[in-house]
Formats: C-alpha cells, sequence, structure tokens
C-alpha cells in the first residue's frame, strides 16, 4: 500500500502542470490568510480607545 502512494506522489509531483497548480492553490491560501490579518488589524485600530469604559458613542463624539 505504501509503495503506490509513494508511486502516486512521485508522478504527481514531477508533472509541471499539478506542481504549478499546488503553488497557485498555496498562493491563494496565502493571500487570504494575509488579507484576514490586515482586516483585523484595521479593525482593532477602529477598536475602543485604551482606558475608557463603557460601548463606543455612534454619534461622532468621544
Amino acid at each position: 500500500m505504501a509503495e503506490s502512494a509513494d508511486a502516486t506522489a512521485l508522478a504527481a509531483d514531477s508533472d509541471p502542470a499539478y506542481r504549478e497548480a499546488v503553488v497557485d492553490l498555496l498562493a491563494a491560501i496565502a493571500y487570504g490568510e494575509i488579507s484576514a490579518f490586515e482586516r483585523l488589524a484595521e479593525d482593532a485600530k477602529a477598536g475602543a480607545e485604551p482606558g475608557r469604559q463603557g460601548r463606543p458613542r455612534h454619534d461622532g463624539q468621544r
């Protein structure tokens, strides 16, 4: 069983189209992770100020 899995892995690894598809998939996943982190960082900047208690006001006043 392990021999057939090794043979399949070697065949897939030697296929340039397969390798390019895997690289593209990993790039898309990495882009999603970076985008999510950027959104999280922006949300943190817009969060409540340190030392301030209670809910933030939505009328533009601080």
